[in-house]
């Protein structure tokens, strides 16, 4: 009884060059985020969308670029725009006291932050391939939603 998780050999060389170009990989994932982030910020000072805070004490290593929208119904909505674009936006959170396993076994649970972000967080593209001009098609996408 037992299982064995370790990597492939083919997987583990993918990995390793990859671990090679740390640094460059990083760096442009961080120059795209950075664009969201600047492309975005002014339909935050509107009150448009929510960005997320980057304390001073933390690091950014650009995982994934999200923002919260006002409601579900809007979230919907914005995803539809962007897909009529060709953008794939998608959800991030699945709510894990909400699953079938945990439904129910705690009816006194009142998880308003987790459902607001389940219900109303939206993730864009980011990936290393990703090129500036195609961020900056995003946010104008985006923008035109909130137009």
């Amino acid at each position: 009884i037992g299982s064995s998780f370790l990597p492939s050999g083919i997987t583990a060389a993918f990995l390793w060059a990859q671990l090679e170009a740390l640094r460059t990989i990083q760096g442009k994932r961080l120059a795209l985020w950075n664009l969201y982030r600047q492309g975005l910020q002014p339909l935050a000072d509107q009150g448009a969308i929510e960005l997320h805070p980057l304390p001073a004490f933390a690091t950014n290593n650009a995982h994934v670029f999200y923002f919260v929208c006002a409601s579900g119904a809007e979230r919907g909505r914005l995803i539809a725009h962007l897909a009529e674009r060709g953008i794939q936006a998608v959800p991030h959170y699945r709510s894990l006291h909400d699953s079938a396993y945990y439904r129910g076994r705690n009816p006194n649970l009142n998880l308003v932050h987790c459902e607001r972000y389940v219900n109303c967080l939206v993730r864009l593209p980011l990936f290393c391939a990703l090129k500036p001009g195609q961020v900056r098609y995003i946010v104008r996408a985006i923008k035109a939603f909130y137009a």
